[in-house]
């Protein structure tokens, strides 16, 4: 089941955060895999990456975004009409697009009670397009989806950057018993 929520946190939460995240946040370029890491001038980005947790936190000082990150996470599943036990976090990545990028479709993970969150911490005309749907970068909004669905990112044309969560967490759907 894919999920769509709106308004989760309020501006000035997600500006704080992304205030932080350019202060602060250790991005690396996410090359597109169809173009084998080659970003000639005729290329696309697929974004900017920051990753602050992967099983365990990546990097000292990122506590700020990953209590931010799970505020975000609790506010989804709060939100949620679906019933998660047994739930682990398992990554949390930060996302930065610019007019320039383009991502590519992928998989978050390949395997089953895997799921995946999308949310938007600025509001743009790129967004995410999950199983064929595109939804909007509205601030505040997030997409909960399979991680095993095809999605990928997709950066502003109008707006100069947008500013991205993804939070992968591992647990039983019991909608799904």
């Amino acid at each position: 089941m894919i999920e769509h929520f709106k308004n989760l946190q309020s501006e000035n939460f997600n500006q704080a955060i992304i205030g932080r995240l350019v202060k602060e946040g250790l991005f690396k370029l996410s090359i597109d895999e169809q173009d084998h890491g080659d970003v000639g001038e005729d290329r696309s980005d697929a974004g900017l990456l920051f990753t602050t947790f992967h099983e365990k936190p990546w990097h000292k000082d990122v506590e700020f975004f990953n209590s931010s990150a799970e505020l975000i996470f609790d506010s989804v599943l709060r939100n949620s009409q679906q019933t998660f036990t047994n739930i682990k976090i398992v990554r949390i990545m930060w996302n930065y697009y610019n007019r320039a990028s383009s991502g590519v479709y992928h998989q978050d993970m390949y395997v089953d009670n895997y799921y995946s969150i999308l949310y938007n911490l600025s509001t743009t005309d790129g967004g995410t397009i999950v199983d064929n749907t595109f939804y909007e970068g509205e601030q505040g909004s997030a997409v909960l989806f399979p991680s095993a669905v095809i999605h990928k990112g997709v950066g502003p044309t109008k707006f100069k950057h947008r500013f991205a969560l993804n939070i992968v967490f591992e647990a039983v759907n019991l909608e799904e018993q």
